[in-house]
C-alpha cells in the first residue's frame, strides 16, 4: 500500500489530505489513487498527471474517487477544485452528505459541473463502524469508525452531532495484508479503534495546529511500528513520531 501526501496541513492547519493505493507500486495515472479529505491544493497535485502520461497527447480527464472523514469548509473547496476533471465517486457518511447538500449545498452545485456518484458509508445512528470497498480499487478496502462532534470549522452542528459526522479511516491492503489508520484531530477515548489497533502497520495522524498532550500520550500507545504527523514542522515530532510533509510518500 502506497500513501502520498498531498497537502500537509500546514497552508490551513488540520486540514490536510491523502492520496492511498493498494500495491506497492505508484500509480502510472491521477485516478489510480483515492483521494481522502482532498483540499483545494490537493485537487490541483491530484490533477496532475504522472510519467508517460504527462509526456503523452491529450488525454481523457481522470476520474477521482474521494472518500470524505467530515465536512470540513476547505473540503468544499477541494470537491469544486476536481469539477472540472472527470467524474467523482464520492464515499461519505450519511451526515457528512447532509452537511454538504444543506448546510452549504456544494454537492448540486458540483453535480452541475461533473458526473458525481454517492456511495454511502452506513454509519449512522447505532451503527459506529462499517467495512467498505472503493469502485474501481481493488485490493484496497477501509474501515470507518464513528470519532463523535466533529472538530471546529466544519458544517453541521457540533453539540448532539449525529453519529458518522466525523470518522477515522482504517485502510486495508487485502493483498500484503498490510493495514494502516489514518485520523485527524483528537482521538476520543471510547472511538472503539483499540480493538483494530493490535494489526496495525502504521498510524498517520493529522492533530491540528498542535499535539497536545493528550493526543501525543494516545499515539505513543498505539501498538503499531511506524507512527506519523501530518502539518508538524520538522523537529516538533520526536522518538518514534515522524513528520510528513507534501509530497512526500510511503509503503507501508
Amino acid at each position: 500500500m502506497r500513501l502520498r501526501v498531498l497537502d500537509d496541513g500546514r497552508q490551513v492547519p488540520g486540514q490536510g489530505s491523502l492520496a492511498v493505493a493498494a500495491g506497492a507500486r505508484r500509480p502510472r495515472k491521477a485516478g489510480g489513487w483515492v483521494l481522502l479529505n482532498p483540499t483545494a491544493t490537493a485537487a490541483t497535485n491530484a490533477s496532475t498527471p504522472a510519467g508517460g502520461e504527462a509526456r503523452g497527447r491529450r488525454t481523457a480527464a481522470a476520474a477521482h474517487a474521494v472518500v470524505l472523514t467530515d465536512a470540513r469548509l476547505d473540503q468544499v473547496a477541494g470537491l469544486i477544485g476536481l469539477r472540472n476533471g472527470g467524474s467523482i465517486d464520492l464515499y461519505a457518511t450519511p451526515s457528512v452528505f447532509e452537511n454538504l447538500s444543506s448546510a452549504m449545498p456544494v454537492l448540486p452545485e458540483l453535480q452541475r459541473h461533473c458526473d458525481v456518484h454517492w456511495h454511502l458509508v452506513p454509519v449512522a445512528g447505532d451503527q459506529h463502524s462499517a467495512d467498505f470497498c472503493v469502485r474501481g480499487h481493488a485490493g484496497l478496502q477501509l474501515t470507518a469508525w464513528d470519532l463523535g462532534p466533529p472538530p471546529a470549522g466544519c458544517l453541521g452542528p457540533q453539540a448532539g452531532a449525529p453519529t458518522g459526522s466525523c470518522i477515522a479511516l482504517g485502510l486495508h491492503d487485502t493483498v500484503s495484508g498490510h493495514r494502516a489508520l489514518y485520523l485527524r484531530g483528537r482521538p476520543p477515548a471510547d472511538s472503539g479503534l483499540e480493538a483494530a489497533l493490535p494489526a496495525l502497520d502504521c498510524v498517520l495522524l493529522e492533530p491540528g495546529q498542535a499535539l497536545d498532550a493528550r493526543a501525543e500520550a494516545w499515539l505513543r500507545a498505539v501498538p503499531a511500528p511506524r507512527k506519523y504527523l501530518l502539518g508538524l514542522p520538522a523537529g516538533s515530532a520526536a522518538r518514534d513520531l515522524q513528520p510528513l510533509a507534501a509530497g512526500e510518500e510511503i509503503v507501508v
